[in-house]
């Protein structure tokens, strides 16, 4: 939990989330628990990460799935500058289902 405070901290407080590596990262279950979380490309100490771990537990927990986070991923512009992948994020994100919208 302290490691989605961190996460929570920044955005209230308008921090920046792009190409951030995170030092306190949080303790995931044994391989193969949640499959969803145990994507090779997905890393624990960037955003999307920690984005995809929020995802998980509003789902575990019963409530639905936001749909704000995949829409707001979806219109990050395509830059070479600029990557996505800055944030942490997969080329096959959208393919699993804590992400489908």
């Amino acid at each position: 939990m302290k490691a989605l405070e961190i996460v929570r901290n920044a955005c209230a407080h308008h921090g920046r989330l792009f190409n951030r590596v995170y030092t306190k990262t949080p303790k995931l279950p044994a391989l193969g628990r949640f499959p969803d979380l145990d994507n090779a490309g997905l890393s624990m100490n960037r955003t999307f990460g920690q984005l995809t771990l929020i995802q998980h537990m509003r789902e575990s927990q019963g409530i639905r799935r936001s749909r704000l986070l995949p829409s707001v991923l979806k219109t990050y512009p395509v830059l070479k500058a600029l990557p996505i992948s800055h944030v942490g994020v997969p080329d096959d994100w959208e393919a699993s289902s804590l992400w489908a919208v």
